[in-house]
């Protein structure tokens, strides 16, 4: 968080992207904590991808789970459909689990877009919400963001 508020200090105008990594306890419960771990570094990797020199990925508040990328090139209407892809990239993550079992990845996704005017922050946040996760509806283009 130390890199959000340096930025921020520096006026820069962009996009927080947050990651909540769905049953990740139960992974390591369940399979243990070597399959959790690649779990993380698997999503750890595709934000990795979207990363550029003037943005910064890592977790959130050291929750194992939570991660956080700042885009300082997404505009406001990009937010919501990169925040759709990175999901959709973690859903195609597959991890082979002891004795052979399949282990697929998915996430919880909420944005923050932040703009400097006139020293003065504004902020429009989406988070994904639980009653939209549930909807099979969203794999067909419904909008599963609500405005907070």
């Amino acid at each position: 968080m130390e890199e959000l508020h340096m930025t921020s200090q520096q006026g820069a105008t962009g996009a927080l992207l947050f990651l909540d990594l769905d049953h990740l306890k139960s992974i390591n419960d369940r399979y243990g904590h070597a399959l959790g771990d690649e779990a993380l570094r698997c999503a750890g990797l595709v934000l990795a991808r979207y990363q550029s020199q003037s943005d910064f990925a890592g977790r959130l508040g050291g929750e194992e789970e939570e991660f956080e990328l700042f885009q300082s090139d997404l505009a406001i209407e990009q937010m919501r459909d990169r925040c759709q892809e990175i999901r959709g990239e973690i859903a195609g993550i597959v991890l082979i689990a002891p004795p052979g079992a399949q282990v697929r990845l998915s996430t919880s996704t909420g944005a923050c877009y932040c703009i400097i005017r006139h020293e003065r922050t504004c902020v429009r946040t989406w988070t994904l919400s639980a009653s939209a996760r549930a909807n099979p509806n969203i794999r067909h283009g419904t909008d599963p963001f609500r405005h907070v």
